[in-house]
């Protein structure tokens, strides 16, 4: 049984936060749902899920929720898959940051047809201990049930809240690896390393 202890300790943690994004069109009652999962990466390359969210918005309304999102977490990007969708509304995002003047990192990941192999990274993650999820927040209950009735086959209900964090993980993966001193102050670095002082005359391509 994890302690509250530790859970206090990963909400507070470093992360590299990012947004994974499977987008949907319709708000028709039986149609798929636009889904956000919010994630962390930190320094020991565990993924956080922060935050989830799914609902059958019109692409104004999830326009909106993207803004939302920006506000509340200052993401470092969002993933999105390269597709008809994406092509058709990338005008009218670019639009809406500059009339807002908030501006979003917003990177397109190539399509994925086959629904297990867009999952495979997420699911190795898994099995390895290698991801966490913020089980007291309201939202995790119903991502919970999803995720586990997801089959690998395009057939299952929903599974827009497994494609977005498919998503999210394919995404982080594709950054650079992150280091301890990725998250540190510059003050702290030079407590690290000895301060400014230490680096006079150093050459910065040899450290010598």
């Amino acid at each position: 049984m994890i302690s509250s202890q530790c859970r206090t300790l990963d909400r507070k943690s470093e992360k590299r936060v990012c947004v994974g994004v499977d987008f949907a069109v319709s708000t028709n009652s039986q149609a798929n749902r636009t889904s956000f999962t919010i994630g962390g990466q930190d320094a020991l390359n565990f993924i956080h899920i922060i935050d989830q969210r799914a609902d059958r918005w019109d692409p104004l309304e999830w326009i909106d929720e993207m803004f939302l999102i920006q506000r509340d977490h200052d993401p470092e990007a969002f993933f999105v898959e390269d597709g008809v969708i994406w092509k058709s509304v990338q005008g009218t995002i670019y639009r809406e940051m500059t009339s807002r003047g908030i501006w979003m990192n917003l990177v397109p990941l190539s399509s994925t047809k086959d629904k297990a192999a867009r999952g495979r990274p997420l699911q190795k993650r898994h099995r390895a201990g290698s991801m966490k999820f913020d089980k007291e927040a309201d939202w995790y209950d119903v991502y919970e049930a999803e995720l586990l009735r997801f089959t690998g086959t395009g057939d299952a209900r929903e599974d827009d809240r497994f494609d977005s964090t498919s998503i999210l993980v394919r995404g982080i993966e594709s950054l650079s690896e992150l280091d301890k001193e990725d998250f540190y102050e510059d003050e702290e670095l030079d407590l690290l390393y000895g301060g400014p002082e230490k680096s006079v005359g150093r050459s910065t391509v040899t450290g010598y």
